[in-house]
């Protein structure tokens, strides 16, 4: 399944980091027609933060090498962290990937049907209108139920625009 903002644009070519300083809102444009996406849950998938009262990420230039990236509200900053390039992302292509993830399950969790692995990758970086980009594409190979096999592929799209009249 792929889902994708209306009047999707294609990622435009990053060379330099400082190209993504600026001020996202948090909330993704997105084709889905269930949940809110939101950037800070792309940027700090396992950080224990609420993510619905971030309206802000602020992005700006730490060193040349890397960014300090902050989640706020209209009053105060709610995460803050510095990425740096090579260590916590990449730029390949003019994209901005972060560390990929293997997942996997044997069903260890009441209720879970599904046994079997995947692996989820995620690329940032700005649409050819400056706005920002996020690319989340999931693949899984498994069974449900120990009798049915899955396989599956989600290539999801989302626009995060930015308004550097927030960063004021």
């Amino acid at each position: 399944m792929a889902t994708a903002p209306e009047n999707n644009s294609n990622f435009d070519d990053i060379k330099e980091i400082q190209e993504l300083t600026g001020c996202y809102k948090n909330k993704a444009e997105s084709g889905k027609k269930y949940g809110i996406p939101f950037l800070s849950r792309f940027i700090w998938p396992k950080n224990e933060v609420d993510h619905q009262n971030i309206n802000i990420i602020r992005v700006v230039l730490h060193n040349k090498n890397s960014l300090l990236v902050t989640g706020e509200n209209k009053q105060n900053i709610l995460i803050k962290q510095v990425f740096e390039k090579e260590t916590d992302f990449t730029i390949e292509s003019g994209q901005v990937s972060l560390k990929s993830e293997l997942f996997g399950s044997l069903a260890h969790t009441a209720g879970n049907v599904f046994i079997g692995a995947g692996h989820t990758s995620t690329t940032l970086g700005l649409d050819k209108d400056g706005h920002g980009k996020v690319t989340d594409k999931d693949t899984f190979l498994g069974t449900a139920f120990l009798v049915f096999p899955i396989a599956g592929h989600g290539n999801d799209q989302y626009r995060f625009t930015r308004v550097n009249e927030l960063c004021k």
